[in-house]
């Protein structure tokens, strides 16, 4: 098993036609690495909200396209929320932007 280290950049090939539950999976292996005392609830929480359910029908230039939005919401999640008290991250959170 290869651990994914961030920068987070996709360490797969969209065209070699990648399921969502490969996807979900990787997402899964980055958080059990950056995250190991967390509860799997809240890993499959943070999957579920990262992921949604807009990859299932995207061609594999649309793929990498949102793959790398995920990556920039995640990059976000973890500077200002996880790890954080929920009173810090209630503060910090802009719901504008």
């Amino acid at each position: 098993m290869q651990v994914v280290t961030l920068p987070l950049e996709p360490k797969f090939d969209p065209s070699q036609g990648i399921a969502l539950k490969d996807s979900a999976q990787i997402w899964q292996w980055q958080l059990a690495f950056d995250y190991p005392n967390s509860s799997v609830a809240t890993k499959e929480s943070i999957v579920c909200w990262l992921l949604g359910n807009r990859l299932e029908h995207l061609d594999s230039e649309q793929f990498k396209l949102v793959q790398q939005g995920i990556a920039y919401r995640y990059r976000i999640l973890q500077n200002r929320y996880l790890g954080q008290a929920p009173e810090q991250g209630y503060r910090r959170f802009d719901p504008l932007g």
